[in-house]
């Protein structure tokens, strides 16, 4: 923290010092409306800045955080590690630039942002400003800058049934209603089905009266038939 902290302060006082020219509504950012917390709870957030054309050596981000909100790490499409300033907190706002020693980065580059959020609410981030960087000539270094501020909205996740569905309208999360509500019928389906198996199970066989006083009688007979007639009266 120390290091990124006494590197910001270098390259700020390196453009204040050496700076000569300045220039407005060069560049022009574009952001996500909205983002969601997954179910880890971090999202990315990816912020493409344009404009320019020529070579340049760095860019600084400056970001204003809602509530409850953590950047975890930054990264550039352009570049490597080394050339991450990590965020810095200074005013209220996080800070953190893209930088090198010369104009070695060219057209468009993309910013990705990883975020925390562990709030119940939604929240948001602001985009304050973007300024790029390119160095003239040893001790001028000419400043673009894009100061049109953008609002993220900071969605949080919610669980439903084991699954993380992102908080949104109906008409962003349709496919969520649908997939829960044909489970739920297939659920209802099967637990019917079981129940009228189970019913059917337990069903008795009924017979009818006249039909069970045939059994009887037949049953009778064949008793009779097997044992013979009673002789017990001749013997005597």
């Amino acid at each position: 923290m120390k290091k990124a902290f006494l590197s910001i302060i270098i390259i700020t006082a390196f453009i204040i010092l050496t700076a000569t020219t300045a220039f407005a509504g060069e560049l022009s950012h574009s952001a996500p409306q909205s983002v969601s917390i997954g179910g880890d709870g971090f999202a990315d957030i990816e912020i493409t800045v344009s404009g320019g054309g020529e070579m340049f050596a760095g860019a600084q981000f400056e970001l204003i955080l809602g509530d409850g909100v953590t950047i975890e790490k930054v990264s550039f499409n352009k570049g490597g590690n080394s050339n991450i300033i990590p965020p810095t907190e200074a005013r209220g706002s996080y800070f953190f630039s893209l930088f090198a020693g010369k104009n070695e980065f060219a057209g468009d580059f993309t910013c990705t942002v990883t975020i925390s959020y562990e709030g119940t609410e939604p929240s948001q981030i602001i985009v304050a400003e973007i300024q790029r960087y390119v160095i003239k000539s040893p001790g001028d270094v000419a400043t673009t800058i894009d100061s049109t501020q953008s609002i993220i909205e900071i969605q949080p996740a919610r669980t439903i049934g084991g699954m993380n569905i992102p908080i949104g309208s109906i008409a962003q999360n349709w496919i969520w209603i649908v997939v829960i509500a044909l489970a739920a019928g297939v659920i209802i389906l099967i637990l019917l089905r079981k129940r009228m198996e189970k019913k059917a199970g337990k069903e008795k066989i009924t017979i009818d009266k006249a039909e069970y006083e045939r059994l009887l009688a037949r049953q009778d007979e064949a008793g009779q038939q097997k044992t013979g007639p009673d002789t017990s009266s001749d013997d005597q």
